[in-house]
């Protein structure tokens, strides 16, 4: 696994046996899988990726990441992950998204301006 973690953390059927390990090996593998995959900007990247955001939540999950830093990352690709289906449930998992009556409150208020805009 740590010969190439990346490509076992986005792959559809691996993703769940990189989280197994990170839970379950010893701590000497964990730390082989941790020094491939606990960087904040690689966990930034796993989270885009449709199969990758499982194994970005189980990393922040982690005691030896750097979750802050982590979240940090997060926050600066929230737009990208907005646009996904995978990014939306990984935003709203880590408490990050807005509630969906927010978002209807937000787009009727953006509409609404639209529409006195329109008026004047």
């Amino acid at each position: 696994l740590s010969s190439n973690a990346m490509a076992f953390a986005t792959h559809r059927h691996a993703t769940y046996l990189i989280e197994s390990a990170l839970d379950y090996c010893s701590e000497e593998d964990q730390v082989l899988l941790l020094q491939q995959l606990a960087h904040p900007a690689t966990i930034a990247s796993l989270a885009l990726h449709p199969f990758g955001c499982f194994v970005a939540r189980t990393l922040l999950q982690h005691a030896k990441v750097d979750t802050e830093s982590a979240l940090a990352h997060i926050r600066a690709i929230k737009g990208q992950l907005e646009q996904m289906k995978h990014g939306q449930r990984f935003l709203e998992e880590l408490g990050l998204a807005l509630p969906q009556s927010d978002v209807s409150d937000v787009m009727s208020e953006s509409s609404e301006f639209a529409h006195q805009a329109g008026q004047q």
